[in-house]
């Protein structure tokens, strides 16, 4: 019973982390553009659009 709940919360969080890490790497790549122009603006902007994603 133990081991059972143990790997269902393993599996969740393993699908949470999975999914944060592909939106950050969506928004990552929409912008790249910005990254080129100004580093700043570039980290602003990637923590206003990963905000409701658990880290």
């Amino acid at each position: 019973m133990q081991l059972r709940v143990s790997l269902i919360l393993m599996g969740m969080g393993v699908l949470l982390i999975s999914s944060a890490y592909i939106a950050y790497k969506k928004v990552s790549r929409n912008l790249s553009q910005l990254r080129e122009e100004d580093i700043v603006s570039y980290y602003i902007e990637l923590s206003l659009h990963l905000l409701p994603f658990p880290f």
